[in-house]
């Protein structure tokens, strides 16, 4: 189901962890922090969650559907910890009672997910329509952006972004990604950025690979501050709905050095070929 004919847009925050990998403790605390103190003070739905830690015992095809929880269960569990051998953390905010078919997105309105390893991620995506009054409001992203802030401070991360898109975190990558077909597997967080967005934070590597503090002061954004450890975070506007086109262009452009390179050029993504036997393809807010 889409909004006016248009892909649903989510409010997203995502983490990128490479130079201190996260480890299962770590993770299941920056889900179990998103639920607590952003998912449920500004949701505007009553959700079920479901929780699905995957092991690397675990055979993906024959895992149950977990059953359905209250946030606080959810964020208990969460707490408690998985210990070793744990490969990634699956949560989802299901409507009460909506029918399985025909499918709609609407039907999980949240996703999150941590995935383990050399480079470990971390993204939490909510349906705009789900939010309080349906909006994307600065009191809504505001508990986003203290989240990534505080979450990529303790896992030390590489880089993190706050966006209003139409990425999901269950997606196999980042907007960047999907739309400049970037592999998971080239990925390197130490020297690029997984994403970018309304708000975007970097490492000090990544902060000297771009021209230092004083080239992103030069962007004219509504905010860039220097962090612990060197981390440097860029806030385009006040407002997540309003991000000015020459302003994220502008950003594109600054951490051209730090962006990973795919297959396809941007320009291919933004104005595809029309395809006469495929769906339109999700162009994203790049």
């Amino acid at each position: 189901m889409s909004e006016q004919g248009e892909p649903l847009l989510r409010l997203l925050a995502a983490v990128a962890a490479q130079s201190v990998p996260l480890g299962p403790d770590a993770a299941a605390a920056a889900l179990a922090d998103a639920v607590e103190s952003w998912l449920v003070p500004v949701l505007g739905v009553e959700l079920e969650w479901r929780l699905t830690p995957l092991l690397r015992s675990d055979d993906p095809g024959r895992a149950a559907r977990p059953a359905a929880a209250d946030w606080q269960q959810v964020v208990r569990e969460l707490r408690t910890g998985f210990g070793g051998g744990l490969e990634s953390l699956a949560l989802q905010g299901d409507v009460p009672g909506a029918p399985a078919f025909p499918p709609d997105p609407r039907r999980s309105p949240v996703h999150a997910r941590a995935t383990l390893g050399s480079a470990s991620t971390v993204a939490v995506s909510v349906q705009q329509w789900a939010l309080r009054d349906g909006a994307a409001q600065p009191a809504v992203t505001q508990p986003a952006a203290r989240w990534l802030l505080a979450t990529a401070t303790t896992a030390h991360a590489d880089s993190g972004y706050v966006a209003l898109d139409r990425a999901d975190a269950w997606d196999p990558g980042s907007s960047w990604e999907l739309a400049t077909a970037v592999p998971p597997s080239a990925r390197d967080f130490t020297s690029s950025v997984w994403g970018y967005g309304w708000g975007t934070l970097l490492s000090g590597r990544l902060v000297d690979a771009v021209g230092g503090l004083t080239a992103l002061e030069s962007l004219g954004a509504t905010e860039v501050l220097r962090g612990p450890g060197g981390l440097a975070w860029i806030r385009l506007s006040d407002d997540v709905r309003e991000v000015p086109d020459d302003r994220l262009r502008s950003l594109r452009e600054r951490l051209a050095p730090v962006l990973p390179r795919g297959s396809r050029a941007l320009a291919e993504h933004l104005a595809p070929a029309p395809d006469p036997y495929a769906a339109p393809p999700v162009v994203y807010r790049l």
